[in-house]
């Protein structure tokens, strides 16, 4: 009996190696590719996915070997600075992810606290860019809007455009600029969010699909405010007004964020809304897609799903009917 465990723990042992190193190979491909390859830069954002994977079949040390083995390989094509901010760190919050899946922690537990993580991660990775590599990213970002606005200088010329029109243009560069440069930490904080959502949905793809039983996210149309977390927001909004009117940050930064983090979740909630309510009439894909990009991308469609998503947190809008069969 003693010996059989044996064998199966040596079996398993040497399964988990071999598919550690087919991991690691994955995660060299999608980092090379993402970096050399220009339209293949996203790939980047999934780094994370085969780690969650590994780590939630054979545990956090098989996850730390691939991503520490990958890491090594990508400075041959790189430097290792390059190969910590591609590579490593954005490792971390997936073997976060892969410890409380194997603990067998709530989906929405798992999201935040990745994206706790990647918020981190990516506070950290800024910091080593300035400390290391001596690189500015709000620097380079406001450099790349100047060569944007010289550009367009330039082809503006060219077209015979009047002065006024280029010194219009030029003015809404300037504050896009400036707006960029106020909303970093929102889009950071949006940023670690969607990261942790799609890699949490990819990983659990692939482990279903190789027969692991793992709990999903629920879909989206079920996502739903609460009035605690109304609460929260005007919590937080408060506390911005207090610090920004003791001076202890900058009070316009911090109110901005504050307004497009709270009208962003509201938003979200108003999506829900009516991809349930599309789901509910079973309307066909395409024509749900294009909804949606609609409400999205437009300011009245916007508008109307900010206010969709507060009167969801007071209101019982779906009511949760019975969707007669129709898919998740």
């Amino acid at each position: 009996m003693i010996n059989e465990v044996m064998v199966l723990n040596i079996n398993r042992s040497t399964k988990g190696l071999t598919e550690s190193a087919i991991i690691t190979a994955v995660i060299c491909v999608l980092g090379i590719a993402g970096m050399y390859i220009p339209f293949l830069g996203m790939l980047l954002f999934i780094v994370p996915t085969p780690l969650i994977v590994i780590g939630k079949k054979y545990g956090v040390k098989y996850s730390i070997m691939s991503l520490v083995a990958a890491s090594v390989v990508m400075i041959s094509f790189s430097s290792p600075v390059t190969s910590i901010l591609v590579i490593a760190l954005p490792g971390i919050p997936a073997l976060v992810t892969g410890v409380l899946m194997r603990r067998k922690i709530l989906p929405y537990y798992i999201l935040a606290a990745t994206t706790i993580a990647g918020i981190g991660v990516t506070v950290f990775s800024f910091f080593i860019a300035s400390k290391l590599l001596g690189v500015s990213i709000i620097d380079n970002m406001q450099e790349m809007f100047k060569q944007s606005v010289n550009i367009q200088e330039y082809m503006y010329s060219i077209m015979g455009v009047n002065s006024e029109s280029l010194e219009q243009a030029n003015e809404m560069m300037k504050m896009l600029s400036d707006m960029v440069v106020v909303i970093i930490p929102s889009a950071i904080i949006m940023a670690a969010f969607f990261s942790s959502y799609v890699n949490y949905t990819l990983a659990t793809y692939i482990l279903r699909r190789t027969g692991y039983k793992v709990e999903s996210l629920k879909p989206f149309r079920y996502f739903k405010l609460s009035k605690s977390a109304l609460r929260g927001i005007m919590v937080i909004a408060l506390l911005s007004m207090v610090a920004g009117y003791l001076n202890i940050v900058d009070q316009e930064v911090l109110i901005t964020n504050v307004y497009l983090l709270g009208q962003l979740v509201f938003i979200i909630g108003g999506l829900a809304v009516v991809a349930y309510y599309l789901n509910y009439y079973k309307i066909n894909k395409p024509l749900k897609v294009v909804v949606m990009v609609f409400l999205v991308l437009t300011k009245v469609g916007g508008m109307v799903l900010l206010i969709t998503g507060i009167l969801d947190i007071f209101i019982d809008i779906r009511k949760y009917k019975e969707e007669n069969g129709a898919n998740p």
